[in-house]
């Protein structure tokens, strides 16, 4: 039996390159600002679709709360005077809730200012048709919309004026408010 002497035995020694060379790593900077710009830009996206939404729901709040106060006959009329209701008033950068009151005595009607609201900036309000006022009246008899008179219903659109993005609010004359 012929053991095995030791012999020493030749390896060869690998060289391993433990790292990147500067092309792999150019592509993988590339390929991360191209993920980065395209993720940023449809965050920007959403974003602006986030804030229409809110300045919507915002605007759909306060004219129910107009509709609320003109249900409950929420007088802030003077004493002798008479609540016909609510209107809710827009330019293009505010809003505002009044009181529609009725004089008892001789005079025109007048109105007293619940809530003004300015909107973000960025954002616009359009109605449609122009310079119409909705006026909820009270005991629940619906809207009464100015200009044209006897509309069934008006639209008020929220604009994002850097994207042009909009959203309408409808409000119909039997109280309907909804988003189409």
């Amino acid at each position: 039996m012929q053991r095995n002497s030791a012999q020493p035995r030749n390896h060869q020694l690998l060289v391993v390159n433990h790292g990147f060379t500067f092309i792999e790593l150019l592509i993988v900077i590339v390929v991360m600002a191209l993920l980065f710009s395209v993720g940023y830009a449809g965050y920007r996206e959403f974003q602006a679709r986030q804030g229409i939404i809110n300045v919507t729901r915002k605007i759909k709040a306060d004219l129910r709360l107009a509709q609320e106060y003109a249900l409950s006959q929420r007088k802030l009329c003077a004493a002798n005077d008479f609540l016909l209701g609510y209107e809710f008033v827009a330019s293009s950068t505010s809003y505002e809730i009044r009181a529609y009151c009725d004089r008892s005595l001789p005079g025109p009607d007048y109105t007293v200012s619940v809530k003004i609201e300015n909107l973000p900036t960025g954002f616009s309000l359009i109605r449609i048709p122009v310079n119409t006022v909705p006026r909820f009246n009270v005991l629940g008899r619906g809207v009464y919309i100015s200009l044209p008179p006897n509309t069934p219903s008006m639209t008020i659109r929220v604009r994002e004026t850097s994207s042009g993005a909009y959203k309408d609010i409808i409000i119909k004359s039997s109280g309907e408010i909804y988003e189409p």
